[in-house]
């Protein structure tokens, strides 16, 4: 008799985001990032979704501790991405402050 799925005690396998450092995946170590905060929750989904729509990688992660006053959220992306995503940003009127 077969188990279901994920009952065996092990995690079902998953996809590792592109911030994750996986063995096999050289490409994305080293690589600097950047922090972007936003205004609200909204204004961090809607960044989302415009930058993975033009295929700019980005994930949205907990706002780090200090900048939580703006939003509980925030946006991580690669450095050399930075140029594309935050002109994309401007011109969507999506407002932000980058974390140095």
């Amino acid at each position: 008799m077969r188990e279901p799925a994920g009952s065996s005690g092990n995690p079902p396998p998953h996809s590792p985001g592109p911030f994750r450092v996986t063995k096999g995946e050289p490409r994305f170590e080293n690589r600097a990032l950047r922090t972007y905060l936003f205004e609200s929750g909204t204004h961090v989904l809607w960044a989302e979704e415009v930058a993975k729509e033009r295929e700019i990688p980005v994930e949205v992660v907990p706002a780090p501790s200090g900048f939580s006053d703006l939003c509980a959220l925030a946006i991580r992306a690669f450095a050399d991405a930075a140029p594309a995503l935050e002109t994309l940003l401007e011109e969507e009127g999506i407002s932000f402050r980058v974390l140095p």
